[in-house]
């Protein structure tokens, strides 16, 4: 990521700036990679970006209308782009998450792939025509090959193959890369990522208005840590933790009303524990 902003000194002063941008998009794409295509991701962004930069405006300016100009101004996207993001409802199939749910589709749905009696057809891997290759170049693309589908759609049990034959059946027309319990941790570590930039966000205020009361968000680490200590550093890190939970549910729960009572805001405090890779594995590549 050293790259950014290199031969352009205009861009030198901003380039922070993109890196720290960089930096946390790469971890969103992370976050769901194998899961949501790159084309839904972006347009999720897009989305985001247009809701996030109309707040922005009317916080800026009570009272005034937000105009599509001023839109485009802020997000770099034209006017079209901005008219669509407004009108879409922002629901995506699972086809258009995962290239591995459109070929399943296409297979089910789209009668060049059917039989006489409907039913998805048994489809020979390679060829042109109806064949398992065409398939997967009309649902993903001339650049997703059979092979690099094939061993993901058997490990699911989507599809039977016959090796001999060189011949593939359909069994199950749903896919999903997700394990039973991916969900909850999905939706619980969107939260709490959530929760840390709500954290940050709140304290960057503070350059325009000094007298907002910060919010506490402070990170402590050591870079010399010995490897063989790692485990017992986890452990007892964990123990301490625990304890200062146990400390703030004690808290929240004194000043926790029973009954809806006026007005009330959800108040919250959020933990974390994290390690970066070994000095010798990273040199190898970019850090986080």
């Amino acid at each position: 990521m050293n790259r950014i902003g290199q031969g352009n000194p205009k861009n030198a002063d901003n380039s922070w700036l993109v890196e720290a941008a960089s930096r946390v998009l790469r971890l969103a794409v992370k976050f769901v990679v194998g899961k949501v295509t790159c084309a839904v991701l972006i347009e999720l962004l897009k989305e985001a970006y247009v809701t996030e930069a109309a707040r922005f405006l009317q916080q800026k300016s009570p009272g005034k209308p937000v105009t599509n100009s001023a839109l485009a101004a802020l997000s770099g996207l034209d006017g079209r782009a901005i008219k669509e993001i407004k009108e879409s409802k922002g629901e995506y199939t699972d086809a258009e998450l995962c290239a591995e749910a459109a070929i399943l589709e296409m297979w089910a749905t789209n009668p060049l792939f059917q039989d006489e009696r409907g039913r998805p057809a048994e489809l020979r891997i390679h060829g042109p025509g109806r064949t398992f290759q065409g398939l997967v170049r009309r649902a993903a693309g001339r650049a997703v090959t059979p092979q690099t589908v094939l061993d993901d759609l058997l490990g699911n049990d989507n599809i039977k193959l016959d090796k001999e034959a060189a011949v593939v059946s359909l069994c199950s027309p749903h896919f999903s890369s997700l394990n039973p319990s991916d969900k909850a941790m999905i939706v619980a570590g969107s939260h709490a990522t959530n929760r840390l930039m709500k954290s940050i966000t709140h304290n960057m205020k503070r350059t325009k208005d000094p007298d907002l009361t910060p919010w506490l968000q402070k990170d402590r680490w050591s870079v010399r840590i010995p490897v063989e200590r790692v485990e017992a550093i986890r452990a007892e890190i964990r123990e301490v933790l625990e304890k200062n939970v146990d400390e703030v549910v004690g808290v929240l729960g004194r000043e926790e009303q029973t009954t809806t009572q006026g007005q009330q805001v959800n108040v919250g405090v959020g933990w974390y524990y994290w390690e970066d890779e070994p000095e010798k594995d990273r040199n190898s590549k970019d850090s986080d």
